[in-house]
């Protein structure tokens, strides 16, 4: 465990779905760096914007990593 987040599994996690978790762990960043740019200097109506078509990607992503993670573990279980 490093920083709250288990990595003992994420050799497996690129394996079976590459793509899909590294395309929503950038959508995760790249939401977070919009946070912070509202944060120092930016406008809610401005940084929305931005952010939707981020939304659909890690939307996208999301729904096939998770679903991959979910399989793993009720066949692990």
């Amino acid at each position: 465990m490093a920083a709250g987040a288990n990595l003992d599994s994420v050799h497996i996690a690129f394996q079976n779905a590459p793509i899909a978790h590294l395309g929503f762990f950038a959508s995760l960043v790249v939401f977070e760096m919009r946070f912070y740019r509202y944060w120092l200097d930016g406008t809610l109506a401005k940084i929305l914007v931005e952010s939707s078509g981020i939304a659909i990607v890690a939307f996208l992503t999301g729904r096939r990593a998770l679903s991959e993670v979910m399989q793993r573990r009720t066949l692990k279980a």
